[in-house]
């Protein structure tokens, strides 16, 4: 492996970059989108549902946060940062768990951050609510965050009980696979269920009871991991903290969404209400004739007459859990999820449900990704149609519509219309099955997949990957996963909604003062902790530096001291090798701490082991500075 990872870094530094390619932004496009992104006065995120853009007034976007944020048993304001402290709990945490056995060295080096982020909150527009004053649904960017990797231990634990319970839906092909040939009988109503801010009502102690009653009854976990588990979620629901605006607040409910865990967990406490309210002690099993969920989303089918179906729904909103069902009954049609639900006969016909808020989102065909990627988005959304739609004629219509949206997009009608007749005479039942897998639940092809960034060089890197392949394969124990040639899966490139739409507004403009006159761009020296001392360049002023791997120069885009935290920074040395490092802490800190290594002749770091072997351990010839500045944990977009 390591024989091949070498082989292949250096191949790729002897790619050229090209020096022409073709915007796919005309100039006057990239000035009005140069324009748009430092235009403080607005917000564009998109909308809630429906795949459209929202334009908000940022004042008007604040607002609707900080409105939120006033309900006082939802949320608190918090006095300081609490990172640091939920830090030293969280390591006190996993130090139990390797102590008590459950956790080996290995999960513990992987649950402790390295870089942790600082949560943001943000809202996405419900335009579908209101389209003039859109309330947001509270989304908190968590990923990356201290707890995030406990969130995800802890979702791998759950989501294997949470598919065993009788309601889950993991899709809408689960449920179209019940639907397929079941009999409708006269008397009957179909009902869906919304539950209103399922995330937020659940209470703490209710919901670890659910997730512990689970837990006991799979009869997998001992006790002991079963409360390690309890405490881990604990964790995470009593420090569930973010930032907004220069405040830091702690939600005191429920839990955020965009929490790892937090479909799982809310799949449980689900389960656990209905099995108390939907299952238990009732005799509502010869009415109840289905019921299924997704997350939040209830569709059931209910067999008798609207009285007794209303006293069921009583029943169901008369708990003290703080679950509010809205419904929609109808013994015609009702549309959930993607769905649209009808009755034609004795049977049930399904097609594709578009929310009136839809718009064509689809992605324009000179968007800068992978070709084939490109090509295929039609032929996966006609196999969708197909899917959903139980009759023919209902494909065709929505397969007109969708063609007509992709054409919009630039794609070839003639690509497209082959791709629907081959769509056509596929057999519908096969649509609804899922891919095989074996008997340990794993996909037939194990292929790991090489995943990367696309970018203009990706033939090239292709190409240097499959001329090394061969190293990969004198390794018996890994054949079988890498296959005969590499499987590559291009991750998208910077697109405009990573531009455009970010979890931390930028702050508005204020006048300057006389100080910001002489903040010069650069990275700045002063002159008077150990490293300015040490260093081997005098030079006080540095506005950009070369990479030795390219000779690509690079400016250093804002002003920046040795006194900056959170900064990734270069060092170099007389013979040419550079470093690039990052530190949380003030850089001339970690500089410092570079210059006691060199000086001691450490061997475990790369650049003191460097100076020790070639430079007689001399710091003085090392140079250093910051290049990029870097907003504690609020960078995400």
């Amino acid at each position: 492996m390591k024989t091949f990872e070498k082989a292949c870094v250096e191949d790729i530094r002897k790619i050229k970059p090209l020096n022409k390619y073709q915007h796919n932004l005309t100039h006057t496009e990239m000035l009005a989108l140069n324009h748009l992104i430092k235009d403080n006065e607005v917000v564009i995120k998109p909308a809630d549902k429906g795949g459209g853009v929202v334009i908000l007034d940022r004042q008007q976007y604040l607002s609707e946060i900080q409105r939120q944020l006033q309900d006082v048993d939802t949320y608190e304001k918090l006095p300081s940062d609490p990172s640091l402290i939920i830090a030293n709990k969280y390591r006190s945490h996993l130090t139990k768990g390797v102590d008590l056995g459950i956790l080996n060295n290995h999960e513990h080096d992987f649950l402790l951050p390295k870089c942790p982020i600082i949560p943001v909150i943000y809202v996405l527009p419900k335009l579908h609510k209101d389209p003039i004053c859109p309330p947001g649904r509270p989304i908190v960017s968590g990923i990356g965050s201290i707890l995030s990797p406990l969130s995800e231990h802890i979702d791998h634990i759950l989501q294997p009980i949470v598919v065993t319970q009788p309601a889950y839906l993991k899709d809408s092909i689960s449920l179209l696979q019940i639907l397929d040939g079941m009999i409708w009988m006269e008397g009957s109503y179909m009902v869906t269920c919304d539950v209103g801010s399922l995330y937020t009502i659940i209470e703490h102690p209710k919901g670890c009871e659910a997730v512990r009653y689970y837990m006991e009854l799979t009869k997998l976990f001992p006790l002991p991991q079963i409360d390690y588990v309890i405490d881990g979620i604990n964790l995470i629901l009593n420090n569930n903290f973010f930032w907004f605006e220069g405040d830091f607040y702690l939600q005191r409910r429920g839990m955020a969404m965009g929490t790892r865990f937090a479909p799982s967990y809310a799949n449980l406490f689900m389960s656990y209400w209905e099995n108390q309210f939907v299952y238990s002690g009732h005799d509502w099993g010869s009415s109840l004739v289905l019921y299924r969920r997704y997350i939040d989303d209830i569709f059931f089918i209910w067999r008798g007459d609207l009285i007794s179906l209303n006293a069921f729904l009583n029943h169901l909103n008369s708990n003290t859990w703080g679950i509010s069902l809205t419904t929609d009954i109808s013994d015609a049609k009702v549309h959930f999820l993607d769905l649209e639900i009808l009755r034609e006969g004795n049977t049930l016909i399904t097609k594709t449900y578009f929310k009136q808020v839809d718009i064509n989102s689809f992605i324009h065909i000179e968007s800068c990704h992978h070709a084939p990627w490109l090509t295929n988005i039609p032929k996966g959304q006609i196999l969708r149609i197909r899917r959903n739609c139980s009759k023919l004629s209902d494909f065709e219509e929505q397969a007109e519509l969708l063609k007509k949206q992709f054409v919009q997009k630039g794609y070839d009608e003639t690509a497209i219309n082959k791709d629907h007749e081959k769509v056509r005479k596929m057999d519908r039942s096969q649509l609804l099955s899922y891919k095989k897998r074996n008997n340990d639940g794993d996909k037939l092809d194990p292929q790991v997949p090489f995943i990367t960034n696309y970018s203009t060089n990706h033939n090239s890197i292709l190409k240097i990957l499959k001329k090394n392949w061969g190293l990969l394969h004198q390794n018996k124990d890994i054949i079988k996963y890498i296959g005969d040639k590499p499987k590559v899966i291009y991750r998208g490139t910077k697109n405009l909604k990573m531009l455009l739409t970010k979890s931390v507004l930028d702050k508005e403009k204020a006048p300057g003062t006389f100080l910001s006159k002489f903040k010069k761009i650069g990275f700045h020296k002063c002159g008077l902790c150990i490293c300015c001392r040490t260093a081997i360049d005098s030079t006080r002023c540095l506005m950009d530096f070369k990479s030795h791997s390219n000779n690509q120069v690079f400016s250093i885009q804002t002003f920046l001291t040795c006194n900056f935290t959170n900064m990734i920074y270069l060092l170099w040395c007389p013979c040419g090798l550079q470093y690039i490092g990052r530190t949380t802490r003030m850089l001339k800190t970690r500089v410092a701490e570079h210059i006691y290594n060199i000086k001691r002749k450490y061997d475990k770091h790369s650049v003191s082991a460097h100076f020790s072997k070639h430079h007689n351990g001399n710091p003085k010839l090392l140079g250093f500075a910051g290049i990029q500045h870097v907003k504690k944990a609020l960078e995400r977009g």
